[in-house]
């Protein structure tokens, strides 16, 4: 009977060991600290940059003697504030261009770097205008007609739609004029207009 009483009276006495964590989460207290300032500078790019991909079919101005032809563009940005943004892209073309007279047969690349700043209006909860300016440079080479290549400066402006497909997701179309100077035809330095039709797909907030 002794024995009985003394076995219910250890398993009913509390453990006296040290407790077990009930959480495998730390103190806060105890978490590693951050520079100052690295924390809500990564997480404002985070939730506030965007990423856009697409393509872009221009018609050159008549004297480059360039063909219509798409040719894709990526550009990143980041939003300030009040629909704000400053954004940097980039253009690629790379095609055969059939457009210059007799048997000659060109090879063309032309390649860009734009920087810029960009508004968005919101028009409903899923659809919104979006309007930009951007400068920078462009880099035409010429194959196979044994033209001088040349880099010169860019002014672009773009007027686009965007319609939400998702929390993060956008499709855009638009219209995009470029003024620019070249002498890729290796006369002398000319001023062109050139105009695209705009398809991309955005992602970010």
């Amino acid at each position: 009977m002794n024995s009985l009483v003394l076995t219910l009276s250890f398993l009913g006495a509390p453990a006296q060991g040290p407790s077990l964590p009930t959480s495998l989460s730390q103190d806060p207290s105890e978490e590693r600290q951050e520079p100052a300032g690295v924390g809500p500078v990564m997480n404002y790019l985070y939730r506030h940059s965007r990423l856009e991909s697409g393509m872009l079919y221009t018609i050159w101005d008549n004297d480059l003697e360039l063909e219509s032809d798409p040719g894709f563009y990526v550009r990143t940005g980041v939003e300030m504030a009040y629909g704000v943004s400053i954004h940097l892209t980039y253009r690629h073309y790379d095609y055969d261009n059939s457009d210059l007279p007799g048997p000659q047969e060109e090879h063309v690349l032309i390649r860009g770097v734009l920087g810029g700043l960009g508004l968005r209006v919101p028009l409903t909860p899923d659809f919104a205008f979006s309007a930009s300016g951007s400068a920078g440079f462009l880099r035409w080479e010429s194959h196979g007609l044994g033209l001088t290549d040349d880099t010169g400066p860019i002014l672009s402006g773009e007027a686009a739609v965007a319609v939400r497909l998702h929390e993060v997701l956008r499709i855009k179309a638009g219209v995009v004029l470029d003024f620019t100077s070249t002498d890729v035809r290796g006369g002398s330095r000319e001023s062109t207009l050139g105009v695209s039709w705009l398809l991309g797909v955005e992602f970010g907030t």
